[in-house]
């Protein structure tokens, strides 16, 4: 269903852009109002997650993951098993609520980021545009690495796990942990955005503190619900910002106070340095 969304998410965002500034729909793209889109190479990001996860699906549907052996509880490193809960569907389902939470905040935070009445307009557009192909980002990187890593989830090991659970192919497919991924890509975006255009300290600090709160209690929930291991949820964390933040980062367009700003262009990542 998330993936659904995202993708509608983008595909209004875009379309609606169009008429974000009404004297020039052009302006959609380009540096305008601090954020910098290209439609070459966004699209060309976009299509990069999008064939992440839909090559992840055309190889789940030919792969046969619950056929193989388990590998021994005793391989997992001492740690995660420490950590390791039963299964638990009431916080599981909790955990996909507190996603769609996180998911959601960066699209609040585009209508509150400052600027002129017209340029704010177009900016709350750009950066909506822009989480979405963050979130699309997240999504085709974190199902790659699942089925190149394929590992399986800690329920497979814990009593009182439902059958249908262990039958399906995504209880072989534990890390990295993809509710993690999509809320810390998601929360970073919010950060980003949210330091760079919103002016009251108050409310720039309550959406970088609410938003990767938030993404910390998914991490801690999937744990919890005995999904994920404490290893599949940090190397979901670190893929989430790493994704999220810097992708953000390299949509800013250079500010006058910038002494090092990043770039993305359809030939590659440029940097500059200020002297």
């Amino acid at each position: 269903m998330k993936r659904s969304l995202i993708a509608l998410a983008l595909a209004l965002i875009l379309a609606g852009g169009a008429f974000a500034e009404p004297s020039s729909g052009a302006a959609f793209f380009g540096d305008s109002a601090g954020i910098r889109l290209d439609p070459f190479a966004d699209g060309g990001l976009c299509l990069a997650g999008a064939a992440g996860f839909l090559g992840a699906k055309v190889y789940l549907r030919g792969a046969d993951l619950t056929a193989a052996a388990l590998p021994a509880y005793s391989t997992v490193n001492a740690f995660d098993r420490s950590l390791a809960r039963p299964y638990s569907a009431g916080i599981d389902t909790a955990s996909d609520i507190l996603e769609a939470l996180v998911l959601a905040a960066p699209y609040a935070t585009a209508f509150v980021l400052d600027g002129e009445p017209e340029s704010g307009r177009l900016r709350t557009w750009k950066a909506m545009a822009l989480v979405a192909e963050t979130q699309l980002l997240a999504l085709g990187a974190k199902d790659t690495l699942k089925v190149l890593i394929q590992r399986p989830r800690p329920y497979n090991y814990q009593a009182g796990t439902p059958a249908e659970l262990l039958a399906d192919e995504d209880s072989r497919l534990s890390c990295p942990s993809g509710h993690t991924t999509m809320a810390f890509a998601s929360s970073a975006a919010a950060s980003v955005l949210a330091l760079r255009f919103i002016e009251s300290p108050a409310l720039k600090w309550t959406v970088v503190g609410l938003s990767n709160g938030l993404a910390a209690a998914v991490g801690a929930s999937r744990i919890a619900a005995g999904m994920h291991y404490a290893t599949d949820v940090a190397a979901g964390a670190g893929l989430g910002l790493l994704v999220g933040g810097l992708n953000a980062y390299l949509h800013l367009a250079e500010s006058e106070d910038q002494a090092i700003s990043l770039s993305l262009a359809p030939t590659g990542i440029s940097a500059r340095i200020r002297l």
